[in-house]
């Protein structure tokens, strides 16, 4: 009597789950530890990896050093593409300073003229719900506009719109200035017991003049 031999597959039955072959297995254990070591090599601290980094390559050759930052720039755009480049600090850098806008409007003109805070959040009185519930966003929109000028004067255009009188007199300009206090270093912190300076410094961040009748566009 003859037997036939039985593979462990064919025994396993058509239903059972197979593995992927050998080259497949290989492949997604180099994609997880490419995955792994992306997100170690960009959770180093900067400051102790380009230390440890000039220590590295302090003798090396001038093209052997730009192989190795073309290496680091394409292992960067790697994590960046592939979403692993998210970094977790538990501990912000502190601000150097504390700070806030002040936007005015100009209403009427030559005697007649009237200076008016606007009244928007961190400038104006606000009720608890507008604090504590929606005020938020403010803060957020201050921080993305901080540095980018197009983005302020369009926030100003738009506020010319939101408030285009006051006490029957027509807005004329709008300025926004950016206060701003120095936050102590620590030992005068100390010695004082106060954490910022007394002092307020004021920066012209940017005006917006609306256009006569005769410059607005028909």
């Amino acid at each position: 009597m003859s037997h036939t031999e039985v593979t462990p597959d064919e025994q396993a039955g058509p239903d059972a789950e197979k593995l992927p072959g050998r080259g497949w297995r290989v492949v997604l254990s180099l994609f997880i530890v490419l995955n792994i070591s992306t997100v170690l090599y960009v959770s180093l601290p900067p400051a102790w990896a380009a230390r440890k980094h000039a220590e590295w390559t302090a003798d090396w050759a001038p093209m052997a050093k730009y192989r190795l930052s073309l290496v680091h720039w394409r292992w960067q755009q790697y994590a960046h593409l592939a979403g692993l480049n998210n970094v977790w600090q538990m501990f912000g850098k502190q601000s150097e300073f504390n700070w806030h806008y002040d936007i005015r409007g100009v209403y009427g003109s030559g005697k007649a003229e009237k200076w008016v805070l606007l009244p928007l959040p961190g400038q104006s009185k606000r009720t608890w719900a507008q604090t504590y519930i929606f005020d938020f966003r403010q803060r957020k929109l201050d921080l993305n506009i901080y540095r980018d000028e197009f983005a302020r004067q369009a926030c100003m255009r738009y506020l010319a719109r939101l408030y285009p009188e006051h006490e029957g007199m027509p807005l004329t300009k709008i300025r926004w200035n950016l206060r701003y206090q120095m936050i102590l270093p620590p030992d005068e912190a100390v010695r004082r017991q106060k954490l910022v300076s007394d002092d307020w410094h004021t920066i012209d961040f940017g005006r917006y003049t609306l256009p006569t009748k005769e410059e607005a566009p028909r």
